[in-house]
């Protein structure tokens, strides 16, 4: 809703300063890439050209995907089909007129369809305060100075959070190779367990689990034997079979402290494979699903499910449990295939995963948030990375690239001291994290704030001495209905010809 009219300003429609006119369609096969005029679509510069359709300073406003983005050019330019060129009386000011129709927030008015777009008649519609000309020039100045300062606190802000990025890595990076645990290692020397006690316990514990299996089946076998055989017969268990190291891989790698091992990380694991084949829906059932995208490094969102039909079929090991491992098998973006995090305490019990993600068991779950940062590790993730292949469109990996990674397995006691050394540091760039994303939102808030300043008049003062608005919307009205009768005069012109064309033919004919 428009506020008070200022002395000097006039109320008026969005309809009667503008038109909005389509822009026309030029495909991305027949663009000149190497031309100076800008091509654009609904999110801004989509390409280059060497030719113009409209000539600059242009405001292009978006008419299909990015409906009601607004962005401003200053050279000629091709705005194409999924857009609006704007057609403004030269009485108001461009740059005024781009910073008010950004204030409208004209995403406001898009249609609810497949592809969201902008009807221009609801945006006509809309009432607009114009001041008088002299003062349109003050307040983009100001807005333009404010917007300065903004900018400059948002980079700073932006540069930041890509140094915490940086920062998380090389702490990953330390941790993986003794660095950050060197002090405690040296401290507790005599105390340390040998890497290979630790894993003849864990080989010990994946023996102990299978034969549990083993009897599981067994007694399950004998209540099918003792319902005469109804049913399908219980599948045996098969065993787990861990790969051997491949040495070539370690080399990859950055050297480690003595006293830690390279293993095959199928070593740690009682089982490692996709989940099921169902297709989910997203009607709420017993079945609960997480998709392929609510995994990404570190992070599990528990909330990003689906769910499978009622009367599903799927096995006991589709069901994940506490501390287990999911990596993303398949993405159409290299940098989410292969991203691993460990499932935490107070998850769903009834929660499955899809044949798009892998589900590794560990044997000693203790080690999951170790797995979990290691497979984080920028040097680790890279490996993977190498190993993708394509696959229609996407990037996909299989068990092999993720069971047969080298993993240093190391004192229980220094490993969880590596875990807590990582989980503080993250902690503190976490929260820092949060710090900036709340500060970028306030920047955006504030940036809102000026325009709806600058729009009501509160943001430079006024001057007795400018020519008010009303005079200026005289001008307008008066321009634009020159403007259509010259168009009218035009149109009468064309549609003469052909009657012309034919008395001449009267004429000649006999």
């Amino acid at each position: 809703m428009v506020g008070q009219v200022l002395s000097g300003w006039v109320k008026t429609k969005v309809g009667e300063i503008y038109e909005f006119a389509y822009g026309k369609g030029l495909v991305k096969k027949v663009r000149k890439e190497t031309g100076p005029y800008p091509v654009y679509g609904s999110n801004g510069i989509v390409g280059y050209h060497d030719e113009y359709i409209v000539p600059g300073p242009k405001v292009i406003v978006g008419r299909k995907g990015a409906a009601g983005a607004v962005h401003y050019c200053n050279d000629n330019c091709w705005p194409i089909d999924t857009t609006y060129f704007i057609n403004s009386i030269n009485v108001v000011d461009l740059k005024f007129s781009y910073y008010l129709l950004k204030s409208l927030r004209l995403k406001q008015f898009e249609t609810s369809t497949a592809i969201p777009g902008l009807n221009r008649d609801d945006a006509y519609r809309l009432d607009i305060l114009i001041p008088p000309f002299n003062e349109q020039k003050r307040i983009v100045a100001k807005i333009e100075e404010l917007f300065s300062e903004l900018d400059n606190g948002i980079a700073a802000l932006k540069t930041a959070r890509e140094q915490l990025k940086v920062y998380r890595q090389a702490v990953l990076k330390h941790a993986f190779e003794g660095k950050l645990t060197a002090q405690w290692r040296a401290e507790n020397q005599d105390k340390l367990e040998s890497p290979e006690q630790l894993l003849a316990r864990i080989q010990q514990e994946r023996e102990a689990r299978y034969q549990q299996q083993l009897e599981q089946w067994k007694t399950a076998v004998k209540e099918w034997e003792a319902n005469c055989k109804e049913g399908k017969k219980p599948s045996k268990p098969k065993k787990y079979k861990p790969a051997p190291l491949v040495n070539d891989l370690t080399k990859q790698l950055p050297a480690i402290p003595n006293g830690w091992k390279w293993i095959s990380f199928s070593e740690l694991l009682f089982s490692i494979r996709g989940g099921t084949t169902v297709p989910p829906i997203d009607i709420s059932t017993e079945f609960p699903i997480l998709r392929s995208s609510s995994i990404r490094a570190g992070k599990l969102n528990l909330e990003d499910v689906r769910y499978l039909p009622e009367g599903s079929k799927v096995s006991s090991e589709d069901y994940l449990e506490y501390s287990d491992l999911l990596f993303s098998r398949l993405n159409g973006t290299l940098e989410f295939v292969g991203v691993c995090a460990s499932v935490p305490s107070g998850f769903p019990q009834n929660l499955l995963y899809p044949d798009r993600l892998y589900c590794a068991k560990l044997v000693d779950s203790d080690m999951a948030s170790f797995c979990e940062y290691y497979f984080s590790n920028p040097v680790v993730r890279g490996n993977i990375e190498k190993k993708a292949k394509s696959t229609a469109g996407h990037k996909r990996i299989s068990i092999p690239d993720i069971s047969e990674q080298p993993i240093p397995i190391l004192d229980k006691g220094e490993l969880r001291e590596l875990v807590k050394s990582i989980s503080e540091k993250f902690s503190f760039v976490e929260k820092l994290q949060q710090e900036i994303e709340t500060s970028l939102l306030e920047a955006e808030t504030l940036r809102q704030s000026i325009l709806k300043k600058a729009f009501s008049g509160q943001l430079v003062p006024q001057d007795p001495n400018d020519e008010p608005a009303s005079e200026l919307l005289a001008r307008i009205q008066a321009e634009k209905a020159a403007n259509a009768r010259k168009k009218a005069a035009a149109k009468s012109k064309v549609s003469a010809k052909p009657a012309a064309r034919r008395g001449n033919l009267s004429r000649v004919t006999p």
